[in-house]
């Protein structure tokens, strides 16, 4: 499992994919906002 998993969905005549965010990517992404908040200066 990596940070995003996707899904192909069926609409009229054509294919969507659609991508939800896995825990494991929410954890990234909240680990790097972390980090970029520590580098901004007040």
């Amino acid at each position: 499992e990596g940070f995003l998993k996707s899904q192909k969905q069926q609409q009229g005549g054509r294919t969507r994919r659609t991508y939800a965010i896995t825990e494991k990517g929410r954890e990234y992404i909240e680990t790097y906002h972390n980090i970029l908040k520590e580098q901004i200066p007040k």
